[in-house]
């Protein structure tokens, strides 16, 4: 963990290696995409740790590729964007994507921030138990609209 981004503020940026992030393939897909744990470990990762620099480093220039490519994704001049989860909690992130990208980045309430995930994925399961479709093509680019996951039981 790295609080506050405490130890990337320290870091120096690898143009080597924000090169490659950013020329990551999905990068340059259309909307709609969307991204999953194994797009992580086949695509991310790999590029990361070919560079065998510092801790610092590495992840003063991961933040870097983060706020580019969301900087890159949230370009209509006039809008705002809602910062939540664990990332809202990492001052130097949230400092450096506010200074790159175009809409007003809002940081809402302690308990959006921290459980809007939580609530989402309950909603997710709601839909799911009904029977309603909770994965839409639109937003994922899936083949079809479908209804994902399951629901256990455990005793």
């Amino acid at each position: 963990m790295d609080k506050d981004g405490s130890l990337a503020e320290k870091g120096l940026i690898n143009m080597d290696m924000l090169s490659d992030l950013n020329m990551i393939p999905y990068y340059f897909l259309k909307s709609p995409k969307s991204l999953g744990k194994e797009w992580l470990v086949k695509e991310f990762f790999p590029v990361s740790e070919k560079y065998q620099i510092s801790v610092k480093d590495k992840l003063r220039t991961i933040y870097e590729h983060i706020a580019i490519q969301i900087s890159n994704v949230t370009i209509r001049p006039g809008t705002r964007m809602l910062v939540t989860g664990g990332g809202a909690h990492n001052r130097f992130l949230v400092n450096r994507i506010k200074e790159l990208a175009i809409p007003e980045i809002i940081i809402p309430d302690q308990l959006t921030v921290d459980f809007k995930e939580a609530l989402i994925f309950a909603f997710l399961g709601l839909l799911r138990n009904l029977q309603i479709y909770n994965c839409l093509r639109s937003v994922t680019g899936a083949k079809t609209d479908n209804c994902g996951g399951n629901i256990v039981f455990m005793k």
